[in-house]
């Protein structure tokens, strides 16, 4: 015993959650102790943890460290999720502490002293929501590298000593909703490199001498209240990247912003800028700049040619900019450049010469109803987009270019242009009111590298297309009745029809089909034949009001698909199934060495449409050997009221499973919110099943 130097004590599965400290009192020379699983340590601490360098211990139970654990040699203490009201009482002796990570304890409300803790290099303190206060004693951290405080939601001030920290490289108080202010002696901290604060939405300004920390690498200061911009900040030489993102109360940049030579990067959608000054075209290491969705911006200054290293311009949705400079043409290395939804009204002759663009977008573009002739020598643009522009005829010189994507708005006039880019992979259409689905049907059976065809409201017919079509998606096609045969496009893995109001028949379909989704196409009279797809992995046809149930054969299951189908009952072969929301079974005997998976099966009401990412939690429990484990189904977005059906399915790995293991699923209703869940939701569950499908 006395020779073991680490030792992880697993206690997720054990009964007895006290466990008295006496254990340790013969690891006279332990150094790491690492605990998984919450449990109370009870007993006297003095004579034990002499040599011990690490602990880690997450989600602990504890609400404040013992006063008699002294461990002279600690460097890291690594305890986050835990219960801490208090971490320690008055300055706790560890003298040799580099690390300490209490992030996520959200009962913790203050930083504990730190005056016997002089060596830490590193504190996480992140989503402490409850964290209030920083001891003033953090100022004597003279090592102190990183400091995060992220997502302490209650912080209101960081004290002045702060800027004692003079080795601090990294600080982050993103999302600290409640602070109002940096403190001024943080313009002392003159080796911080990355400054963090996204999120303070209450902070109205930076402290005026921040341009003080001349090695300021990265500024980000998105979602906040900043009001404008300090003039000393134009004296961060090496700042590479500044992000200003959503300051929708910052309407201008210093005069010399120019004089910030290393940005690389600049953000600064969704603000209230007007206008660049003019010394921003003298940012001459400048790769990225993002002003999307400044509504106020009239339009960028002359002499932005100058920006040589530039790769990125979004201007998106800067629904006031009616122009692009004359010299744009003159950014050797632009690749990307978004102006969908401005009011641009047409393109400068010197955008032909781009010869490193890319993908340019021009979508929405309501302005603009004409291409320059130098369009053809962007030999380099793979993706052009253009659909919601009024542009009506394309110049001949673009048939030059060799374009791999392109959304755009039809008209009989631009055909022979889309019907010449021989490079094309992925063609989008759409009909924006100028009478193309009056026009005779035409084809695109010469573009042979073409693989996703979409298009939207094209009238009666569709085009002849490629046969190495992969993916096919047709929307609004208000007066199309039939689609053709499709079961000789052999690639074709993917179709999507959506809001065909007159559609009555789907003819045959390709047998290598892997993706088939119907929705709202209320005059389709019978559902698809499914009988000949034998690799279908995902099935949705909603919203067909004439379509009361499809055919779901038992060999569908053998692709592990997923489906939202009409039906209003689990068909008879289903193994297991039973009205109401709970499903009990032993599960069959099976070879050791076969394949199988389950198959879930439940049919639903759904009460209330307006719930966000709907979706039924089947909580599966093997009583057996005594594991439970949950398993996520999202409902698509279709009406409520009427009964329906979703199918999903589990791999053999999800849960352990023998012969004659006794199996519960409860399928609940819950709700989520960017992946988090956020209520239980209205969706009654009237019938669920399970069916195992093996092979071997």
């Amino acid at each position: 015993m006395d020779k073991i130097e680490a030792l992880i004590l697993d206690l997720t599965t054990a009964t007895n959650r006290q466990l008295n400290v006496e254990i340790f009192e013969k690891l006279s020379k332990l150094r790491l102790l690492e605990i998984i699983g919450p449990c109370y340590l009870h007993g006297s601490f003095k004579n034990i943890f002499h040599e011990l360098r690490c602990i880690r211990w997450d989600y602990c139970p504890g609400r404040c460290l013992p006063s008699d654990l002294r461990p002279q040699l600690l460097v890291s203490l690594e305890m986050p999720d835990s219960e801490f009201t208090t971490l320690w009482k008055g300055a706790m002796s560890l003298v040799n502490l580099k690390i300490l990570d209490v992030s996520g304890s959200k009962h913790l409300k203050a930083a504990p002293n730190f005056g016997n803790a002089k060596k830490v290099e590193k504190l996480l303190f992140s989503d402490c929501t409850s964290l209030q206060k920083v001891h003033p004693t953090i100022g004597v951290l003279s090592n102190l590298k990183h400091l995060d405080l992220y997502g302490c939601e209650q912080l209101i001030e960081l004290p002045d000593t702060i800027g004692q920290l003079t080795k601090l490289d990294y600080l982050n108080v993103s999302d600290c909703v409640n602070l109002t202010q940096l403190p001024e002696p943080i313009t002392q901290l003159t080796n911080l490199s990355c400054l963090y604060m996204d999120g303070c939405r209450n902070v109205k300004r930076l402290p005026e001498q921040l341009g003080d920390i001349k090695v300021l690498k990265k500024l980000s200061a998105c979602d906040t209240g900043i009001e404008k911009l300090p003039d000393s900040i134009t004296q961060m030489k090496g700042l590479v990247q500044l992000d200003l993102s959503r300051c929708r109360n910052l309407k201008k940049l210093p005069e010399h912003f120019g004089d910030l030579e290393g940005l690389e990067l600049f953000g600064a959608c969704d603000t209230a800028l007007e206008e660049l000054p003019d010394s921003f075209v003298c940012l001459n290491n400048l790769v990225h700049m993002n002003l999307s969705s400044c509504k106020n911006l009239i339009n960028l200054p002359d002499g932005i040619g100058k920006l040589k290293l530039l790769k990125e311009i979004d201007l998106g949705s800067c629904s006031k900019l009616k122009r692009l400079p004359e010299d744009i043409g003159k950014l050797p290395c632009l690749q990307e450049l978004d102006a969908q939804y401005t009011a641009i009204e047409k393109l400068p002759d010197s955008i032909g010469q781009l010869g490193s663009l890319k993908r340019l977008m021009l979508s929405c573009c309501r302005r603009l109803t004409w291409l320059p002739d130098s369009i053809g020598n962007l030999t380099s643009l793979r993706s052009l987009h253009l659909e919601g522009s009024s542009i009506i005829k394309w110049p001949e010189t673009a048939k030059r270019m060799r374009l791999r994507c392109l959304t755009a708005c039809t008209t009989e006039l631009w055909l022979p242009v889309i019907q010449s880019l021989s490079c094309l992979k992925e063609l989008y259409l759409s009909d924006e009111g100028h009478g193309f689905s009056s026009t005779k049907p035409f084809s695109l059976s010469k573009l042979l590298n073409l693989n996703t065809f979409s298009c939207k409201n094209l009238g009666s017919s569709l085009p002849e297309l490629p046969l190495n079509i992969k993916h096919l998606r047709v929307e609004d096609a208000s007066t199309l009745e039939q689609l053709p045969d499709l079961s000789s496009y052999k690639k074709l893995w993917r179709l999507v029809i959506r809001r065909c109001m007159s559609l009555q028949v789907l003819a045959l379909l390709p047998p290598h089909l892997e993706d088939l989704v119907v929705s709202k196409c209320n005059s389709l009279q019978n559902p698809p034949d499914l009988s000949l797809l034998k690799k279908l992995r995902y099935l949705r046809i909603v919203e067909c009001n004439s379509v009361k149930s499809v055919c779901f054969e038992e060999r569908l299951l053998q692709a592990s698909i997923t489906a939202d189908i009409p039906n209003k009952e689990i068909p008879g072969w289903f193994k297991y199934r039973c009205n109401g929301c709970t499903l009990s079974f032993n599960f069959p005997p099976i070879l050791e060495d076969s394949h199988f998976h389950l198959t879930l099966w439940v049919v639903y009401k759904i009460i209330n449409i307006d719930d966000p990412q709907r979706c039924i939690r089947a909580v599966i429990s093997n009583e057996t050997q005594g594991i439970t484990k949950n398993y996520h189904m999202d409902l698509p977005p279709d009406q409520g009221g009427i009964l329906q059906s979703k199918v999903g399915w589990l791999s053999r790995n999800f849960i352990s499973l023998e012969g004659g293991d006794r199996i519960t699923i409860l399928f609940q209703s819950s709700i989520y919110h960017f992946w988090e869940e956020v209520g239980s939701g209205e969706v009654t569950v009237e019938m669920c099943g399970v069916h195992v499908m093996t092979g071997v």
